[in-house]
């Protein structure tokens, strides 16, 4: 994958990770929780019934998942437009772990909880981020290298 079309997904990825961060910190204010209430309802199969969500407890963490989803995606999208055209080699080894540490975590605990289906829709996030990352990237000068070795 050349390097600029990486930095598009992993933009894509950022964005939709600090949207779904967004999401999270409604779910804190049962005025605006309507979406992050949906989001529960169907990450705990079969669907769960639309509950209010009423515990100071349960809010204060929508709260701060929320806030790490938003930073999270935040660092993400500036390492992607500051560093990793010059650095992909460094960045792509170290942001793999990153996500990979997430979806394993995340997952095992999701499934612990009793909500396994989350572990399948953490299945979206891997794939949206580790799309771009996966494979080596290719600079702007090696694609120009290797097509006109081909031509």
């Amino acid at each position: 994958m050349h390097v600029q079309s990486s930095i598009k997904w992993l933009k894509i990825a950022s964005a939709t990770l600090i949207g779904f961060g967004f999401l999270s910190v409604l779910g804190a204010h049962p005025s605006v929780d309507a979406l992050a209430r949906w989001f529960i309802s169907i990450a705990i199969w079969p669907f769960a019934e639309l509950t209010a969500v009423t515990d100071t407890e349960t809010r204060l963490l929508w709260a701060i998942l929320g806030g790490i989803c938003v930073g999270w995606g935040v660092m993400f999208w500036l390492l992607t437009t500051h560093l990793f055209e010059a650095h992909h080699e460094k960045l792509r080894p170290i942001m793999i772990k990153a996500v990979l540490s997430w979806f394993i975590v995340d997952s095992l605990a999701s499934i612990a909880s009793g909500a396994a289906f989350n572990a399948a829709l953490n299945l979206s996030f891997l794939a949206l981020f580790l799309y771009p990352l996966w494979r080596p990237v290719q600079s702007g000068h090696a694609a120009a290298n290797l097509e006109a070795k081909m031509s």
